[in-house]
């Protein structure tokens, strides 16, 4: 290692980019001709207007007029356009250039694509160019998905652009290599006659509609006043509260003039006037006091009424949707309906009662197929729900009090048993059997020791009770967390607990039910 200087070369690598440059900066010195294309770039404008004969060109979208002379052209623009667009297309076939400015959102880009697929489907190529990647990939995202594996993007950087190039160059080859000659010329022989089959329907339909434009557009003599189609209709919405109670159909051909004079129409005129709003009831009868039905009964059929046309302008304007019918067989089961939405909101609002989100949740997961073996096992427990309910009762009325340890213990119960058949708990010899007696000791039955075999019967009715109210718990919590219910727990004293959070439950369950 010295401190001396040292100088390191090595040859400028080669760029294809570079290279082009420098065979375009030789053609132009050796004088080479420039397309007219990328000469006009570099030209000054001329000051006068270009003269060019317009294109005819014939579109899907178009109106199918074609104004002189010569044969019309197809128009393969796949995107909507108008006229403004066409008038591009047509100087771009006569001109050497077209300049085209316009704010954003105008419309610039969607004109492009559909330049470049008119282009493609009449055999030219086309290469677009831009400052940025963003506005080219827009421009790629509105060329027709059919006709995009047609466009060769070079975006990002160069080796990622060359990338693209091929693989979109591949697809293209591939996509060739595939079309059989004489089946394409046959399939575009009968495109072309669909085409044309097409703009001859369009122009049917052009000239119908032209039809009644002026059928519409044309002036008629009403009452000697000219007026047009609009204005009629116009005059006849006006009039439709009036006259809708006239339903014969009428026009202005002279087997409908009215069948009277023009001194008759002025006396038919005149006692319209008088009566006014009456005219309704001038054939009609007055009928007596005794026909007439009660008040009650018209104030019944005055809120029916009420609430019939309240229902009819709902239907008109969207917020109901009307019955599929009006026969007996519909409407039976419109009452049905409203009977089951009734039940189930009066549920629902018995539910909103609950402390807890639960109610809810259940009824989401009622609904849920994934939950159906959880809602079987709950609504195999209704049952049981009865059952315990009406057992609880009979213990209101008549209480017991049952030490808990005494519930779990072999031999208090064989004690209690032996006391429902005997009347007495133990036998003549008793020997250690002290905690039990102490256990038995302490049972009460609405506030008494109990006295013979009924009392002990009823005992045991609660140790049954009690039996089935752990059955039930131990079933009920191993869905619980799966339906998002509360975990149960405690016996024959939190009876009232569990029925309430059970009868809740089947409340939730039954309004899925009736809403399904």
């Amino acid at each position: 290692m010295t401190d001396t200087w040292v100088l390191f070369s090595r040859p400028r690598a080669n760029n294809y980019l570079i290279e082009d440059l420098k065979r375009l900066q030789d053609q132009l010195a050796n004088g080479c001709d420039i397309p007219v294309g990328p000469l006009a770039l570099v030209s000054p404008p001329s000051d006068k207007p270009v003269e060019y004969e317009a294109v005819n060109f014939r579109g899907i979208s178009s109106r199918g007029n074609y104004e002189g002379g010569g044969k019309p052209q197809e128009l393969y623009f796949p995107l909507p356009y108008n006229s403004e667009q066409v008038t591009i297309v047509q100087r771009l076939e006569r001109a050497a250039g077209v300049t085209v400015q316009g704010p954003p959102g105008t419309g610039k880009t969607h004109t492009i694509a559909n330049i470049i697929c008119h282009y493609l489907a009449t055999g030219r190529r086309v290469l677009v160019t831009s400052r940025g990647e963003p506005a080219l990939e827009v421009l790629q995202s509105k060329i027709p998905e059919e006709v995009r594996d047609l466009t060769v993007a070079l975006l990002t950087s160069d080796r990622e652009g060359m990338r693209q190039f091929q693989g979109s160059i591949e697809a293209i080859q591939h996509q060739v290599s595939q079309i059989n000659p004489e089946e394409m010329r046959e399939q575009i022989s009968i495109l072309q006659q669909a085409i044309d089959r097409t703009h001859s329907e369009l122009s049917t339909i052009d000239r119908r509609v032209d039809e009644i434009a002026i059928d519409q557009l044309s002036e008629i003599k009403v009452d000697g006043a000219p007026m047009r189609a609009q204005n009629l209709a116009e005059l006849v919405v006006r009039g439709q509260d009036d006259y809708a109670w006239f339903d014969d159909v009428l026009s202005l051909s002279p087997g409908q003039a009215p069948p009277f004079s023009e001194n008759e129409a002025g006396t038919l005129r005149e006692y319209r006037r008088k009566l006014g709003a009456d005219l309704i009831y001038a054939s009609a009868s007055i009928p007596s006091a005794d026909d007439l039905p009660n008040p009650a009964d018209i104030a019944e059929l005055h809120n029916v009424l009420s609430q019939m046309k309240k229902l009819d302008s709902q239907v008109k304007n969207g917020q109901l949707l009307p019955l599929k019918g009006l026969t007996a067989e519909v409407l039976q089961s419109a009452r049905e309906l409203l009977a089951s939405v009734d039940e189930a909101l009066a549920l629902v609002v018995e539910l909103d009662a609950f402390d807890g989100d639960w109610p809810t949740e259940l009824r989401v997961r009622c609904r849920v197929s994934s939950f159906a073996s959880e809602r079987q096992a709950l609504e195999m427990l209704f049952a049981d729900v009865d059952h315990l309910v009406q057992a609880r009762a009979k213990f209101l009325i008549k209480p017991v009090n049952f030490p808990s340890e005494g519930l779990t213990s072999p031999k208090v119960l064989e004690a209690i048993a032996r006391a429902a058949e005997t009347g007495k708990p133990f036998g003549l010899l008793s020997f250690g059997a002290g905690d039990t007696k102490s256990l038995l000791s302490s049972i009460r039955v609405a506030g008494l020791t109990p006295n013979g075999n009924g009392d002990w019967e009823h005992i045991q009715r609660y140790v049954a009770l009690h039996g089935r109210v752990t059955s039930f718990l131990a079933r009920w919590n191993q869905f619980a967390d799966a339906l998002s219910v509360p975990r149960l727990s405690g016996g024959v004293e939190s009876l009232r607990e569990i029925e309430l959070v059970a009868v809740a439950a089947r409340k939730a369950h039954t309004s899925c039910e009736v809403l399904r």
